[in-house]
């Protein structure tokens, strides 16, 4: 299953204003709006399908997306909402706090065009997913706390330890984010940003923990959420982004492109198997989409766009797909340096620090991406039909092969 993440807030943490403008357009964009698109993406959510990847929420009820608009108001009292150890819990059966937390957030949901009402339910099926992950891991600590003498806190910290996060973390976000930004602010927004990473990583902690259940069949969330039978990109949009293959292309497709989730590396792997088979069949465009762990992402979103800029942004993306998993340790002024002999080092390296093309390209990703409805990663669009985690593989490449018979 995908990764995202933080189990136990709604949205990541979000610092103070003044703090976001400190740390640079992408920091404020991480910090301050991710709860639009990072609120939900980053939270991965278990669906009842074999999904995999970085998860956001499913759609479990009947099919695998649920049909467009959910309906109003909060579940039905008799509504099953997931099942759990073997029994079916519905909306009645969950604890009131967490049925008034999903009664708040349906009464937010409002009518108007059709794109409001669509993120409308966008921000009401993030809610919910986040609701009943909480409901999930609540009851494991309980469970646990009862059964070896500990604390809640601590039974709940050993279900969802993360991976080590120090000040250098901290450092690698604050320069991804904003690399011309002064040394000495990092100082002021240091315990922010280390506090922002540690939210992140318990979160991916949390959803590796869930997917096991998952995987076992001991838990299935059942989910409405949102979708568009087909969302049309500008093509603004998608010549402001890499790109292989011919404009003018039968086929497009659009991949929202994260380096770093558990799942990506072999989807990644596969997808540029698709894109040399099909060659100029069609157009794939690759929108980066720096989902998971932000310290490590965000740099690497940053270098893939100041390699499109010298247009070597297919080399650069090549050279982390072959490092895989080990693509977690690397920096994007290493990946530069071994992607491509045509990148001149210095234009890149100058790009990275203060290329504000560059932030401007991530924050109109991830508004893209919100607008799309993206929910996890790995994620492609096929001439505008959603196709998520390496199951979606399929589709697309059937899709490809199709239209170039």
């Amino acid at each position: 299953m995908p990764t995202e993440t933080h189990p136990n807030a709604d949205t990541p943490a979000v610092v103070d204003k003044r703090t976001a403008l400190a740390v640079g357009t992408l920091a404020a964009l991480l910090l301050a709006t991710l709860a639009g698109v990072g609120g939900l993406v980053w939270g991965k959510s278990l669906g009842a399908g074999a999904r995999s990847g970085q998860n956001g929420v499913a759609a479990t009820s009947g099919s695998e997306h649920g049909a467009g608009r959910l309906q109003k108001g909060p579940p039905a009292p008799s509504s099953v909402l997931l099942e759990w150890q073997g029994k079916a819990i519905r909306f009645a059966d969950l604890p009131a706090p967490v049925r008034e937390k999903i009664s708040t957030a349906a009464a937010k949901r409002d009518a108007g065009s059709e794109e409001a009402l669509f993120q409308a339910e966008y921000a009401y099926a993030r809610e919910l997913d986040n609701a009943l992950r909480n409901f999930v891991v609540a009851e494991l600590a309980r469970k646990g706390a009862q059964e070896k003498g500990v604390s809640l806190e601590e039974a709940t910290q050993s279900l969802t330890s993360p991976e080590k996060v120090g000040v250098e973390d901290a450092r690698d976000l604050f320069e991804a984010s904003d690399p011309s930004a002064p040394s000495k602010d990092f100082e002021r927004v240091k315990l922010e940003l280390l506090a922002y990473i540690e939210e992140v990583a318990r979160r991916e902690a949390t959803d590796r923990l869930l997917s096991k259940l998952q995987a076992t069949k001991a838990l299935r969330l059942h989910l409405q959420r949102p979708s568009r039978k087909a969302f049309r990109f500008s093509e603004e949009t998608l010549s402001a982004f890499p790109s292989v293959g011919r404009k003018d292309a039968p086929l497009t497709l659009v991949n929202f492109t994260d380096f770093l989730c558990d799942e990506c590396p072999e989807y990644n792997l596969k997808l540029s198997e698709l894109v040399v088979k099909h060659g100029l069949d069609a157009r794939f465009v690759f929108i980066p989409f720096p989902y998971t762990r932000p310290d490590k992402a965000m740099s690497l979103a940053r270098g893939a766009m100041c390699a499109h800029e010298q247009g070597e942004y297919l080399d650069f993306h090549m050279g982390l797909v072959a490092l895989g998993m080990h693509a977690r340790k690397t920096n994007a002024l290493e990946v530069s340096r071994r992607a491509s002999s045509a990148l001149d080092a210095r234009a890149f390296a100058r790009c990275y620090r203060e290329g504000t093309g560059v932030a401007g390209l991530l924050s109109a990703a991830q508004m893209e991406a919100r607008r799309a409805g993206i929910m996890s990663v790995p994620v492609s669009f096929l001439q505008g039909e959603m196709h998520e985690g390496s199951l979606g593989l399929t589709g697309i490449s059937a899709g490809l092969t199709k239209a170039s018979e």
